[in-house]
């Protein structure tokens, strides 16, 4: 009896420890010369940084730390295979991952692309890339598309052929020399089958007229039920493209009534997404869609996740979009300082930026014009705060005006980041009158006025610059 256990128990941590394994991936690998650079006084070694190319996956950053002799090891959390991409400074490849596997990655730190070379579990679904790379540059590819975007359908349409053929003889010419798995057989195929169709898809945006440009006889060419190019992220991005160019095609009436509401183009999105798919693309359709509305912070993404989870039948996607979905409620249901001001300027109103300045007179105004999609205005936020502090009590009054396409991402940063001061949602109309009276072509962009109302430094300080505190005081003491 007791030898049962011990052989049961013995058992069942072998099984326990190869699950935990098929369920994560290990690289490891070596950097010949590794780069450092200096940060408070010390140097630190250059990461490598591997990021999980799939709709099921956020875009997390796994981080693997070189040693100064350059070798490095991490451990990614995997359950399927998955394709990934390497990123060392300005450099940066694909790679292909699976659960169980053991892959070592060997490269020169300024010969990157010569030297890139893979070792291990399937290392020739790997080294494809390698010869890929030095083979192709798809960023020559990229530039030369958009340069013939302008030289009319047929021409684009032709190169957009050329670099899939160059691309299948590649794929057979290196699979015949190689075993390689199934699994990224069935990616690259996919890959390169779908990042022509996204590539002939993008011309479309271009259209002058969307009714009769032949976009639909287009879709029809491709496949738009084929669970197993779900693998990749092209036939992904090919569908995203398509649900985006159906919502252009809606009546010119029904997408005005988007544009007044501000309507995310999710919304309309998932509904077709919703309508249009089936089965296992439905799902990773609208769980694409879902994410879309959640990365934009969009304040009616609450009804949509509630249509998704009721309509999913994937329980794994379900149950991941509920965790992403969990850190947007968590973030809306955050509230902003007692002291924060918020109003929405509705477009059509008659509010403009002198019926603002003439609520603050007879004090200094601070005016922060900013975003939250625009990544160098959030970075100041914190030593606004700051600012928000070292006047208190004096005749300062911070007014925040957003360019927000919509409330959800604008409340939202006023709550993360804790902003007192005065909050204007811009209306269209708003927008365009302080653009033109401040002659601002970007954010983020900073104001002073004057007690008299008065515009007296048209691109003032930033709150992070310590010789702002003297333009205030400058306008204090007047």
């Amino acid at each position: 009896m007791f030898r049962n256990t011990v052989f049961l128990l013995i058992l069942f941590l072998l099984s326990t420890a190869f699950y935990v394994q098929a369920q994560s991936v290990t690289v490891s690998g070596f950097v010949q010369s590794p780069m450092a650079y200096m940060e408070g006084g010390k140097f630190h070694q250059t990461p490598i940084i591997f990021y999980l190319d799939d709709v099921l996956y956020e875009r997390i950053p796994h981080i693997a730390i070189p040693s100064e002799s350059g070798h490095f090891t991490v451990n990614i959390p995997l359950k399927k295979a998955t394709p990934a991409r390497l990123e060392y400074d300005t450099n940066s490849s694909r790679i292909f991952l699976k659960p169980g596997q053991e892959l070592k990655i060997y490269f020169t730190n300024n010969e990157f692309e010569s030297t890139l070379r893979f070792d291990g579990t399937n290392a020739s679904d790997n080294n494809y890339f390698a010869e890929y790379n030095r083979k192709f540059d798809d960023l020559m590819w990229e530039h030369d598309l958009d340069a013939r975007k302008r030289s009319g359908k047929e021409v684009y349409n032709n190169y957009c052929q050329q670099i899939r053929s160059e691309q299948e003889t590649f794929y057979r010419a290196y699979t015949s020399r190689n075993t390689t798995s199934a699994e990224f057989k069935k990616w690259a195929e996919a890959a390169i089958k779908y990042q022509e169709a996204t590539n002939m898809s993008l011309l479309y945006y271009r259209s002058q007229d969307r009714m009769n440009d032949g976009y639909k006889s287009f879709a029809s060419r491709y496949n738009k039920y084929d669970t197993q190019a779900l693998i990749a992220r092209e036939y992904v991005s090919f569908l995203e493209n398509h649900i985006r160019q159906t919502c252009l095609r809606d009546d010119p009436s029904t997408r005005a009534a988007r544009e007044t509401r501000r309507e995310h183009w999710g919304i309309r999105g998932f509904q077709v997404a919703r309508d249009q798919f089936s089965g296992k693309v439905r799902d990773y359709m609208m769980a694409n869609i879902l994410s879309i509305l959640i990365e934009a912070e969009y304040m009616g993404t609450d009804k949509v996740f509630n249509d998704f989870n009721r309509l999913c039948g994937d329980a794994e996607v379900r149950s991941v979009m509920g965790q992403r979905y969990g850190k947007l409620k968590r973030a809306f249901d955050k509230q902003p300082p007692s002291d924060a001001k918020l109003e929405v300027v509705k477009d059509g109103s008659a509010v403009y930026l002198n019926h603002i300045l003439d609520k603050y007179k007879g004090k200094v105004v601070y005016i922060d014009f900013w975003a939250s999609w625009c990544k160098p205005c959030l970075a100041e936020m914190s030593y606004s705060s700051k600012l928000h502090n070292q006047y208190k009590g004096k005749d300062v009054v911070f007014v925040y005006l957003s360019s927000d396409a919509t409330e959800g991402p604008w409340r939202a940063n006023v709550a993360k980041y804790q902003l007192s001061g005065d909050h204007y949602l811009m209306s269209k109309e708003l927008q365009i009158d302080t653009e033109a009276q401040l002659n601002i072509s970007g954010i983020p962009r900073y104001v002073l006025v004057n007690k008299e109302g008065e515009v007296v430094y048209k691109n003032a300080r930033r709150p992070s610059d310590e010789t702002l505190p003297q333009q205030i005081d400058r306008l204090l003491a007047q």
